[in-house]
């Protein structure tokens, strides 16, 4: 699957006021309420919105507001849990795309947005 034809539509639904986060499906990105404690630093998807999106999913994604595409500790504990997405982090000059491998977590695209 192409990720990089949702790339633009990534990049309109950032802003630098929270963490947005969401999934991808083969036709359309989804955009889900981030449901952390503090929407501004980390994200947090609710169990239900899992449950409705994952199995569709090809990538799960979400923003870095105010730093680079860079995995958090938070986020590579989280990709490590689901093993059969890519990972999109959207920052504000840089989308960066992921994957977890029996190895671990590896970056497999990047792409300089400005």
């Amino acid at each position: 699957m192409q990720l990089n034809k949702h790339f633009a539509e990534l990049r309109r639904r950032f802003t630098t006021d929270r963490e947005h986060c969401g999934f991808i499906t083969e036709y359309c990105v989804v955009e889900v309420s981030n449901c952390a404690i503090d929407p501004k630093t980390h994200f947090e998807i609710s169990e239900d919105d899992v449950e409705l999106y994952l199995d569709a999913a090809v990538a799960t994604w979400h923003s870095h507001p105010e730093s680079s595409a860079n995995l958090s500790l938070e986020d590579h504990a989280l990709f490590a849990e689901i093993r059969d997405c890519r990972h999109i982090i959207v920052s504000p000059t840089e989308i960066w795309v992921y994957y977890t491998t029996p190895k671990g977590v590896v970056m497999v695209e990047e792409r300089f947005c400005g």
